[in-house]
C-alpha cells in the first residue's frame, strides 16, 4: 500500500489499529531517531517529522519519505493480508 495520503487511508488506519505494537523508529531527525513507540504514535511522529522515517514492526515496515516540494512518498510493506 502506498501513496502521499497513506496516513489518511481507511485501510491504513485499520492496519494501524490491528497492529498496534511497539516499533523501532529510525530517522535522520535526532528527535525521532531510535525511539520505540506503539505504531499509532510512531505514525503520528512520522507525520510531524520533515525527514525520512522508517518504522519497523514484527511483520511490517512503514516508510515516510523526506518532505519535498512535489510531495512525500509513504509506503506500507507487510506480509499480512490487507482488507
Amino acid at each position: 500500500m502506498s501513496g502521499e495520503d497513506l496516513d489518511r487511508e481507511t485501510a491504513f488506519a485499520k492496519f494501524v489499529q490491528a497492529h498496534d505494537e511497539l516499533c523501532l523508529v529510525l530517522s535522520p531527525d535526532f528527535f525521532t531517531d531510535e525511539q520505540f513507540l506503539p505504531l499509532k504514535d510512531a505514525v503520528r511522529q512520522a507525520v510531524m517529522c520533515f525527514d525520512a522515517v522508517l518504522i519497523i514492526g514484527k511483520s511490517f515496515a512503514v516508510v515516510f519519505g523526506e518532505v519535498m516540494k512535489g510531495g512525500r512518498g509513504k509506503h506500507l510493506l507487510s506480509d499480512s493480508k490487507l482488507d
